[in-house]
């Protein structure tokens, strides 16, 4: 509690992987708070490009940034390094291609003081898509608004960036796992409120989430994600975490994940496909459901084979109705049948014996 009532500003981390493109719009984002009193810790996770030396140049300008370098070790990693800055007072992280909106601290702020006893409070935010569209992340009637874990365990219900926690609390939960190098937070958010934490949301969007195009990896990383989620998600239903609605909640949340995933592994090429069933990053339960979604897909485009083979019939049927009985009665007759009418067997074999007696 003595946290809660001696707010005098926030610690935020952002973690940059070859992002020299995006990491200054990130920055300027927290430079332009209205909100002053603040720290940032840029972590370059070894970066192939200037990102490094972009974080160094902002350090230099501002005595409240400090740039850090790892070798290359995930997002997991890098913001456990920045957070380890952090030992007291409020963190939160932000993503290197994002911004804050300029009273995000300010409100942010202000909801934790006016809603106290949660551990994690989270800001509503707009996803920024390719052609520019502003689309709001969750519809909120209410100012504030608590997520359960029955919520976190169906789908990921908050923008997980830009959630502001204690640091001690981060630091008691042992952080982000750093063996997940994708959807490291969702799962965060998992372990520990199956712990007993507990997550308030805001209305208001104060965070923009950029959809970036042509980043090599996004399509491979976004299947990771989802298969760390469904291996977290099934941790806890074997756990004694979850109560009986909590584990129907989670069953709930794993098999859409499993439908997305396959749905998105379908969406690759062959050549795709073949590469990620081979990848090491990829477990074995995971993998066993891909091969069992490809065996499923091969019965699928068999059953559609014959679907579209009975199809190619009924239009040769069609085709030799008209040229029997003329388009109008066909019509009729094709209607009856489709209204469920048991004379189709009799009405083939008496056009197929008609057409045969005008051939003659």
């Amino acid at each position: 509690m003595d946290d809660e009532k001696n707010i005098e500003g926030i610690g935020i981390v952002i973690a940059a992987y070859n992002a020299e493109r995006y990491l200054s719009r990130a920055v300027d984002s927290v430079l332009n708070q209205t909100q002053k009193a603040w720290n940032l810790v840029i972590v370059d996770d070894g970066s192939k490009d200037s990102t490094y030396e972009i974080a160094q140049s902002y350090a230099s300008l501002d005595d409240r940034i400090t740039a850090l370098t790892q070798n290359n070790s995930g997002a997991a990693s890098a913001r456990n390094k920045g957070f380890s800055q952090f030992y007291s007072g409020w963190v939160t992280y932000l993503d290197s291609d994002d911004e804050l909106l300029p009273s995000y601290l300010d409100e942010m702020l202000l909801m934790v003081l006016s809603n106290p006893g949660y551990d994690y409070y989270a800001t509503n935010g707009k996803i920024v898509k390719l052609s520019g569209e502003h689309l709001l992340h969750r519809d909120q009637k209410e100012d504030v608004k608590e997520i359960h874990l029955v919520d976190m365990l169906r789908s990921c219900a908050v923008l997980s960036a830009g959630t502001i926690q204690r640091a001690k609390t981060f630091h008691e939960n042992g952080g982000f796992d750093e063996r997940i190098r994708v959807a490291e937070d969702y799962c965060y958010w998992l372990r520990t409120m199956a712990d007993g934490k507990r997550m308030l949301a805001g209305r208001r969007p104060l965070y923009l989430y950029y959809q970036i195009a042509g980043e090599a990896g996004n399509k491979s990383e976004s299947i990771f994600g989802k298969i760390n989620v469904i291996a977290q998600l099934e941790a806890l239903i074997k756990s004694d975490k979850l109560s009986r609605s909590q584990k129907f909640a989670a069953e709930e949340g794993m098999s859409a994940q499993k439908d997305n995933l396959i749905a998105q592994f379908w969406s690759f090429d062959k050549g795709e496909r073949e590469s990620l069933l081979e990848s090491v990053e990829i477990n074995s339960e995971a993998k066993q459901i891909l091969l069992n979604s490809q065996a499923r897909m091969n019965d699928i485009l068999i059953a559609q084979d014959e679907h579209f083979k009975r199809l190619r019939q009924k239009e040769m049927f069609v085709a030799g109705m008209e040229k029997v009985f003329g388009p109008r009665m066909a019509h009729g007759i094709r209607s009856t049948v489709e209204r469920g009418s048991k004379i189709l067997l009799p009405l083939r074999n008496a056009s197929i014996r008609l057409a045969n007696l005008f051939k003659r």
